[in-house]
Formats: C-alpha cells, sequence, structure tokens
C-alpha cells in the first residue's frame, strides 16, 4: 500500500480542496443520489455509466450541492488572513452571499434558517440562537472535522490497528451499518454520523480513490455530504494520485477552490 506524504504541500491542500467539491458532485448527482436510499441501486446505476473512471464531473450534470457553497465561504473567509471577530463577520458574510447560490443546491432547513439570522457587521451579528431541532451534518461538511467516537468497533482505539471489518460488507451491508451510526435512519444526515461515516470509508479505502466514493460517495444516506469530508481529508493525504482526471477537470468553482487553497497553504507557513 502506498504511504501519505508526511508532510502536506500545496498539491495537497489544493487535491483537499478540489477533491471535496468532486467528492461533493459525486455523492450529489444533481439532486439524484443524495436522495436515493439504496447504496446497491446507486451502484447500479454507476456501472451502467461506465463506472466512475468514466464519469466527466462539469456542468450541467454534475453540479456541486450546498456543501462545497458554503464550505467554499468557509474556507474564503479563512484565507481573507483575518483574525477573531473580523474573521466571524468575514465569513457570516460570505455565508449570507452563498446562500444566494443555492438554486438546485438542496441546502437544509437549519442552514437556510440559520444564515438568515446572520446580521454580518452588526456587533454580534455572527452568533445566531441554538436551534434545538440542528441536528444536521451542516457544521461537519462545512469544516472537515472528524468523529472518532466508534473506534472500538474498528478495533483501532487502541490507535495501532489493522482495523477490522465484517467479513460481507458491500453496499447493501454497508447501507445498514451506516444506519446504525444514524440519529434518524438517514446516513450522514446529522453532524455526529456524517463524519464517522466519512472517517469508516477513508479507513477502508486506504489511498483508492474508486473504493473511497464507492464507500462514502455512493450508499443509501446523505452521501454528498459524506463524500465531501471523506474527500478533502483523502486528497490531503494522497493528493490526486489515481484520481480520474474526468472527476475533477471540469468541475464547478475548480479555480475557486483551487485559489483558496493555495491561499490557505501560504497562511499556514
Amino acid at each position: 500500500m502506498d504511504r501519505p506524504s508526511r508532510s502536506a504541500t500545496v498539491e495537497h491542500y489544493k487535491a483537499a480542496m478540489l477533491l471535496s467539491g468532486a467528492g461533493d458532485a459525486l455523492g450529489y448527482k444533481n439532486q439524484l443520489w443524495e436522495y436515493n436510499e439504496s447504496g446497491p441501486a446507486i451502484h447500479q446505476e454507476l456501472q451502467e455509466l461506465g463506472g466512475l473512471k468514466n464519469i466527466k464531473v462539469e456542468l450541467p450534470d454534475w453540479p456541486v450541492s450546498d456543501d462545497t457553497v458554503l464550505h467554499l465561504a468557509t474556507a474564503e473567509g479563512l484565507a481573507t488572513g483575518k483574525t477573531g471577530e473580523e474573521l466571524l463577520h468575514e465569513v457570516a458574510a460570505r455565508y449570507v452571499e452563498g446562500m444566494k447560490d443555492m438554486e438546485g443546491r438542496k441546502p437544509g432547513p437549519s442552514s437556510i434558517l440559520g444564515v438568515s439570522q446572520l446580521k454580518p457587521g452588526e456587533e454580534g451579528g455572527y452568533r445566531v440562537p441554538y436551534n434545538p431541532e440542528g441536528t444536521g451534518c451542516g457544521a461537519a461538511m462545512r469544516s472537515m472535522c472528524i468523529g472518532l467516537k466508534y473506534l472500538d468497533l474498528r478495533g483501532i482505539s487502541n490507535g495501532v490497528g489493522p482495523a477490522i471489518w465484517p467479513s460481507a460488507y458491500g453496499p447493501a451491508e454497508r447501507d445498514e451499518a451506516y444506519k446504525s451510526f444514524s440519529l434518524s435512519g438517514w446516513a450522514g444526515r446529522s453532524g455526529h454520523d456524517a463524519p464517522m461515516i466519512a472517517l469508516d470509508a477513508m479507513l477502508g479505502a486506504g489511498p483508492d480513490w474508486e473504493e473511497l466514493m464507492s464507500r462514502a460517495a455512493f450508499h443509501g444516506g446523505d452521501s454528498d455530504s459524506t463524500a465531501v469530508i471523506a474527500a478533502c481529508c483523502w486528497g490531503l493525504l494522497y493528493g490526486t494520485k489515481g484520481v480520474p482526471e474526468g472527476n475533477y477537470c471540469n468541475l464547478e468553482y475548480r479555480d475557486r477552490l483551487e485559489r483558496c487553497a493555495e491561499q490557505l497553504y501560504a497562511l499556514s507557513q
């Protein structure tokens, strides 16, 4: 197995942002796969399309979802180099602007409500009231946090591994496992299980992009949200090595994704 580079370069940063968008677009499939509750059915459609290597992710058929638009809002806000409350107002303003770019992207109700309550530029305008119904995965998919809550299940709580997998763990079995992580039966819909599914996919895929998408993007749950997290982290580890060029070369907002990655890399040095 290829080992990832131990030192992230600007190319890794770019791959993380770019592949995050690619994973989003692939898992979303213009609303068709995010809302398909059957992983096996998605895999059948994928096969009929000629497999992942045959997919060219570009408009109009493969747009990014709200996930990438608001992930960009976070990233581009951070890329300004602002700090403290000035940064929080900057990100809030970009979220308000990003919410204008939601036609056909299906933002969640908590995101819509929360952004509508932002008042960037006003005192405390980056804060919104606590929403007890806000159990979606928005915060996770816009910050790429990784959940570490279920390591015992995979036998890696000691930090050593190797990870343990069921003897049968194909699309149908993964659908059931992912549902077991979820709050409401829609795998990846909430902020606590979307990172767990992304991590599960990364552990199982290693450096294999096609296997990562099989596990993180093509399942019967909130597939674009889990893919956007998994693909970003995977890109940071492995770059674009082994990724079919068609999966990202004409991706919507590619220039913006790569530009803010370069800016974030510069700020990290």
